[in-house]
């Protein structure tokens, strides 16, 4: 709206400078010179500036998915670790005493099936207690499995590299499965967290901006282009706005941090409503006189003017925005058009 009683002021200030010049004698000899401008159909693009919070790309909650004694931690908060590398473990003792215990019975019960199935042969068995015995074997394959996964479970490995961002338990401590043992979050690869107002996306039916760069508060006047990452297609319900995550990569002498604070630039298109169209005409081709307003329509055949009422809506430095009267393709005054009348006669300026 702001946008839209600055361009109507202009437009008013516009016209009274025009009317307030000497009237030219209208029956003057003459195509008159006057500068000409095709009515382009392209989006207008708005600027816009966005505050923006610095994210890991990578954030996870380590867990166990087992129960036991927390024996060993060996990191702490602040420390970087490779990927692969342990953050915790849990006492082994008992772990390696169920596999120990499970594949003992699982050796067991595989000698009983190939005696079984030898016996077969030989009819000294039926077929029933073979499938039986085969039965036993496969549970005690599936007690051994399950407890390997556990021994392998009661270790915690960082699944990337990164930092260690929060510890939340201590040593010795005895913890369950699922419950938050450390947050790793990546330290090379870097996000921009924006929330872009519903206002902005029903003004411009995009959600994402282009030509993206990210200024951090901490170094003022250094532009890190930035890629999009994710955005999300439906809005806070809360605050009327979309989150889309952007990929940034800081200078080398940078040291980025989760937490800082910046602005997100990018350009979006300003489209407006569906059914409106994106023409665009400078400024200096639309004229105001008492509530009309208009524009000098040039017949490139016969460089013979009229008067054609329009609509402007908001528009973005020299350029306004039509959304009724013009065409595509169609040539307008841009320069000269206040010493014209209907009917006049105009040639192509050339400085």
């Amino acid at each position: 709206m702001r946008q839209f009683l600055l361009t109507s002021v202009f437009l008013v200030l516009h016209g009274i400078v025009g009317c307030s010049a000497s009237e030219p004698d209208t029956q003057a000899t003459g195509p008159r010179p006057a500068k000409l401008f095709e009515v382009q159909q392209k989006s207008v693009t708005e600027r816009v500036h966005l505050p923006a919070t610095v994210e890991a790309s990578y954030t996870t909650a380590m867990t166990f998915q087992v129960s036991g004694q927390l024996k060993d931690l060996p990191v702490k908060e602040g420390d970087e670790v490779t990927s692969g590398q342990v953050l915790a473990q849990l006492g082994q003792r008992a772990f390696i005493n169920a596999v120990n215990s499970a594949q003992a019975e699982f050796t067991r019960a595989d000698n009983e099936y190939k005696r079984a199935k030898q016996l077969l042969k030989t009819n000294a068995i039926s077929q029933s207690t073979v499938d039986a015995r085969l039965a036993q074997r496969d549970a005690a394959r599936a007690e051994l499995d399950s407890a390997e996964k556990d021994l392998d479970d009661s270790v915690l490995k960082a699944p990337f590299s990164g930092v260690i961002a929060k510890i939340d338990v201590d040593a010795f401590e005895t913890v369950g499965p699922q419950q938050p043992i450390l947050i790793l979050q990546s330290s090379t690869a870097v996000d921009a967290l924006v929330q872009v107002p519903a206002s902005i996306v029903i003004a411009s039916q995009q959600v994402v901006p282009q030509e993206i760069s990210l200024e951090l508060d901490a170094a003022p006047g250094v532009l890190m282009p930035a890629t999009l990452v994710e955005a999300a297609a439906v809005a806070d319900p809360g605050t009327q706005t979309f989150a889309v995550r952007f990929q940034f990569e800081p200078p080398d002498e940078f040291l980025v941090l989760p937490g800082m604070t910046g602005t997100l630039r990018g350009l979006l298109p300003v489209n407006g409503r569906p059914e409106v169209s994106d023409l665009i005409i400078p400024i200096s081709a639309v004229i105001s006189q008492g509530d009309e307003t208009f524009t000098w329509v040039v017949d490139t055949a016969s460089m013979v003017v009229s008067r054609r009422p329009i609509e402007v809506d908001v528009g973005v430095g020299e350029m306004l925005r039509v959304t009724h009267g013009v065409s595509p393709g169609e040539t307008v005054v841009s320069a000269g058009g206040h010493y014209l009348h209907d009917g006049a006669t105009v040639r192509r300026y050339t400085p």
